[in-house]
């Protein structure tokens, strides 16, 4: 399809325009919602924007009463729709932050400092990569969802839907004359299979060469995926040890799925049991 038949919605361009103005950061919880910053991982979330003032209390959906969110903040607020403090606006802490006493650790300190820059056309190429993600981990499911239940839209619909975002990507960055990601600070692990691998949807410009990164994408979010869960469930302390050493030798795993263990060990690396059980 040609990306002069390509069209957005105003509902496209509000999320992308709130999207770049908060730097990628969920107001919530002060992660990046840049799927390039941390790989195909199980616990990487895909940008949500929600609205401040409910869209049921005829909230409006323009850019000043959106907020950027991750996905599982956004369900939280769905779950219990009472104002939350709002931690993070235009990529930097708010006061509420620090009035409710929070600090500002290595990592946070890294992502808000970072010389990076956000343009509304990115938003459109990271949804394309979370669609991209979300058939993977379909995929390594063996298509079940985590309460048992078959998923009701097939990977071939959810790369579909990857394909005409990347369409949208070009025409917006075209549009824009955005610079590419490498010289706006947006490539944090270039070293990364999985990077490598996203970058190659750049020039996906068919159905097949979208199905065929996420079929390269299979097992390197698998070994990140098994990895960490393996760490997590073991029913240990000195199993998990071991294999947090593991982890920490192979190149072959991403770094935040390193980074994330180490903080694990640091935190209960005490603790007799598996840190998590399904």
């Amino acid at each position: 399809m040609s990306t002069k038949t390509v069209t957005m919605t105003k509902w496209d361009k509000a999320r992308a325009e709130v999207y770049a103005r908060d730097k990628a950061i969920c107001a919530f919880r002060g992660v990046s919602v840049w799927l390039l910053d941390l790989g195909a991982v199980p616990f990487a979330e895909e940008e949500w924007t929600d609205h401040i003032r409910l869209a049921s209390k005829k909230g409006s959906s323009l850019p000043d009463n959106l907020i950027c969110a991750s996905v599982s903040a956004n369900y939280a607020r769905n779950k219990n729709p009472a104002q939350p403090p709002y931690y993070f606006r235009s990529g930097a802490p708010t006061s509420q932050f620090f009035d409710d006493g929070y600090d500002i650790g290595p990592a946070l300190a890294a992502l808000l400092l970072a010389d990076r820059h956000i343009e509304p056309s990115d938003w459109y190429f990271n949804r394309a990569v979370a669609h991209v993600l979300g058939v993977v981990d379909q995929w390594h499911h063996k298509w079940v969802r985590m309460d048992g239940k078959r998923m009701t839209r097939t990977p071939t619909y959810w790369l579909k839907a990857a394909l005409q975002y990347l369409q949208k990507w070009r025409k917006v960055s075209e549009l824009d004359r955005t610079k590419p990601f490498e010289a706006r600070g947006l490539v944090r692990y270039p070293a990364a299979p999985e990077t490598r691998l996203m970058l190659r949807l750049r020039k996906a410009q068919t159905l097949g060469e979208v199905r065929d990164v996420a079929k390269a994408l299979l097992p390197v979010y698998a070994r990140n995926a098994d990895g960490y869960y393996a760490y997590l469930q073991a029913p240990s302390k000195l199993q998990r040890r071991a294999l947090a050493r593991g982890i920490k030798a192979d190149r072959r795993i991403h770094p935040e799925i390193k980074r994330m263990v180490e903080l694990s060990e640091k935190h209960f690396g005490r603790t007799k049991g598996p840190l998590y059980v399904e």
